[in-house]
């Protein structure tokens, strides 16, 4: 009897444990059910734009590096001290062309110089006896030439040789010897004096007046105010949408045409160089300017918030009253803007992507600002 109660009480249990178990799973169905027919049902308000693809030209962000093509380093060539030229030698002083940035005292110099000239002209008037009467013809000539010589100005051409009799005459005698070490001279006397090949400013002046200076020594540089290479980098991947010619727009409203377009990578950024001309004489050397390039390649597209493009390169649109996403081409990407192409029909874009399911029904409200395109 024992047993009989023990064996229909477990099954009482069992029963009881089943039927639980059963109404638990019914319920917990139903609560399924009927929460994903609540969120099947909520309808959120989205923002969305519709974009239409337009043939349009690619524009790229840079930023422009400003750099004085007119540019030299000052060396000096010669020993001696240093001294001012037409203005103070000091950076930011402004010089034209053709005055005297600074000089290099040569007294000594030109002291032997002249004692060179001195012992040339002595030269001549020692052989002008013989050739008189050995060239009668050169005779003038030489006299005329001899009388010219000047210790204050460079020696002018030796006349002409008549014959090649005279011209070895000379060289016996050591004339043309003389006279190109004395032209040598000349030229190395010019390296004194440091000249302005064009307008320009100093820049980063290293020696003063009253420095010695030696041979190979930097002075400083001098720099054009007006003529500047603009050298940007841009992302390798972008190099096949640039030709030469395209336009470069600097903030501002300057512009420039794209000149030189590197064949090298940089190693390190993984850019390439370009390189644009401009004339102005309110830029600066060494500025940095925000610009766009507009290529003369299109392509057919549109342009989108960045922030609306996902990583795996699709977009939230709205179609047939529900959301999905699509897979698109990024062509150019800015901070702020994503030039994207690969569709060939007007697309509603969602506005918003967080908190969006596959097939959710919206309710989209519509963005006033549509169409973007690099051409405006």
């Amino acid at each position: 009897m024992e047993v009989i109660k023990k064996y229909k009480s477990a099954f009482w249990a069992f029963v009881i444990l089943s039927v639980s178990l059963l109404g638990y799973t019914f319920l917990s169905k139903t609560t399924d059910e009927k929460e994903e027919s609540n969120i099947s049902n909520v309808i959120l308000k989205v923002p969305v734009k519709q974009v239409t693809p337009i043939n349009q030209n690619v524009v790229l962000d840079v930023l422009a590096n400003i750099q004085a093509r007119q540019y030299f380093d000052i060396y000096t060539e010669v020993n001696g001290v240093l001294e001012d030229g037409k203005k103070p030698f000091l950076s930011a002083t402004h010089f034209k062309k053709g005055q005297v940035l600074a000089r290099i005292n040569s007294d000594q110099f030109r002291a032997d110089l002249s004692s060179r000239k001195s012992g040339f002209k002595s030269s001549l008037v020692s052989i002008l006896a013989i050739l008189k009467l050995d060239f009668p013809n050169s005779f003038k000539d030489w006299h005329q030439y001899l009388n010219k010589i000047s210790p204050q100005s460079p020696l002018q051409k030796l006349p002409k040789y008549k014959s090649e009799k005279e011209s070895l005459f000379f060289i016996s005698r050591g004339i043309e010897e003389q006279y190109y070490q004395i032209k040598s001279l000349e030229e190395l006397l010019r390296k004194y004096t440091i000249v302005a090949p064009f307008d320009g400013f100093l820049l980063d002046i290293q020696s003063k007046k009253g420095t010695m200076v030696s041979p190979n020594q930097r002075l400083g540089a001098f720099i054009g105010k007006n003529q500047f290479d603009v050298v940007m980098d841009i992302k390798k991947e972008y190099v096949s949408w640039i030709s030469t010619k395209d336009t470069l727009l600097l903030k501002g409203g300057k512009s420039a045409l794209i000149k030189r377009v590197s064949n090298a990578i940089d190693q390190n950024t993984q850019t390439v160089q370009l390189f644009a001309t401009i004339e102005d004489d309110l830029l600066v050397h060494g500025d940095f300017i925000p610009g766009t390039i507009k290529t003369s390649k299109k392509v057919k597209g549109n342009i989108i918030d960045r922030k609306l493009l996902n990583s795996d390169n699709t977009i939230w649109v709205y179609e047939n009253g529900r959301t999905k996403k699509i897979i698109v081409k990024p062509i150019i990407a800015t901070d702020s803007h994503t030039l994207i192409s690969g569709f060939d029909k007007p697309l509603t874009i969602l506005e918003k992507t967080t908190g969006i399911k596959v097939g959710q029904k919206i309710a989209p409200i519509y963005s006033t600002n549509n169409n973007v395109t690099y051409n405006n």
